[in-house]
Order: C-alpha cells, then sequence, then structure tokens
C-alpha cells in the first residue's frame, strides 16, 4: 500500500487551469451573459452557496431558429474561461421569447 501512495501525484502539482480563482460572484456570471445576450431575461441562482453551482434561465430572441443543444453552446461559448475552473457546474433553461410565454402560462 505505501508504494501506491507514493506514485500518486501531490495535490500541489496536478496542474490547474491558469485562470482558475476559486469561485466566482453571481453577479459576475450575470453580467457575462447578459453581455453576451444583450436583450435577454437571465435569472441565476447559485445552486449551493459555494458560487461554483449555478442555474441561469435565458430567455433571448438569441436563441431563435437554434436547438437546445446549439443554445446551450452559445452559453458555454460566453462563459468558456469560466467554466474552466470557477464554475464546476451550470444547469441551463434557455428559451426564446415566444417559448417562454408558451412555458409562463
Amino acid at each position: 500500500m505505501a508504494l501506491f501512495r507514493e506514485k500518486l501525484p501531490k495535490f500541489d502539482s496536478i496542474p490547474r487551469q491558469p485562470n482558475f480563482r476559486g469561485v466566482i460572484e453571481p453577479s459576475d456570471v450575470k453580467t457575462k451573459l447578459q453581455d453576451a445576450f444583450p436583450d435577454a431575461d437571465i435569472v441565476l441562482e447559485d445552486l449551493t452557496g459555494t458560487k461554483d453551482h449555478y442555474q441561469a434561465r435565458i430567455v433571448s430572441a438569441a436563441f431563435s431558429g437554434k436547438s437546445p443543444v446549439e443554445q446551450h453552446q452559445l452559453v458555454y461559448a460566453a462563459l468558456q474561461e469560466e467554466m474552466k475552473g470557477p464554475i464546476h457546474a451550470l444547469a441551463l433553461k434557455t428559451y426564446t421569447k415566444e417559448a417562454w410565454e408558451k412555458v409562463k402560462k
């Protein structure tokens, strides 16, 4: 057993993403999303209180004509640096304005 432990890398030697900051404030996540989707209605929730697990509901015309996968790819593209470190999990609910009107009823 001792041999096995010696072969494991020390935690400090595990490479991290260069931009890793540990956590990101919800307001910073929302600002990034609002910059990417200026017309959007965005509701962001910190699911665990640890500032690294979020749920976002985004209603934007930018999603028109796109599949749900394509919509989510747009969101991930807007948060690509944050997804490399500070955001560990992101649950997405994306809607066009028309789809959101139907969901609200």
